[in-house]
């Protein structure tokens, strides 16, 4: 891509700006950074290439169907989806304690905190 990578928000949620609501907004940014910390850059385009194509979820829209996102999250990465979650809930409470109370963004932080609790629930460490 000249000029560098285009992230989900802005003009590529397909929405005038004025469209797109700050809650939906900021949980545009949290998901990107949160995969951009765990995969990096190249390897979270990659992962927002399948979100859309395989998963069926546009990334502009995400907010509307936080459990769906985690779906389409376990579908493509499996177990390792539990980290990519755990690093979206890091970056979506910060995003919270500075904006204050968003309904959608709390909202949605509360489903992934959910699965990231059910995805430690659910593995069991073993030694040797």
């Amino acid at each position: 891509m000249p000029g560098g990578r285009v992230l989900f928000g802005g003009n590529r949620t397909g929405l005038p700006d004025k469209e797109v609501s700050s809650g939906n907004q900021a949980i545009i940014e949290c998901v990107e950074k949160g995969l951009i910390n765990t995969l990096g850059v190249s390897a979270e385009a990659g992962a927002v290439y399948f979100i859309e194509l395989n998963g069926g979820l546009r990334l502009s829209r995400i907010s509307g169907n936080p459990d769906g996102f985690v779906e389409v999250l376990r579908s493509i990465f499996g177990r390792g989806s539990a980290e990519l979650l755990k690093a979206i809930s890091k970056e979506l409470r910060v995003k919270e304690a500075r904006l204050g109370r968003d309904k959608l963004l709390h909202d949605f932080a509360a489903v992934i905190e959910r699965a990231v609790k059910s995805a430690e629930g659910g593995s069991i460490s073993r030694s040797g």
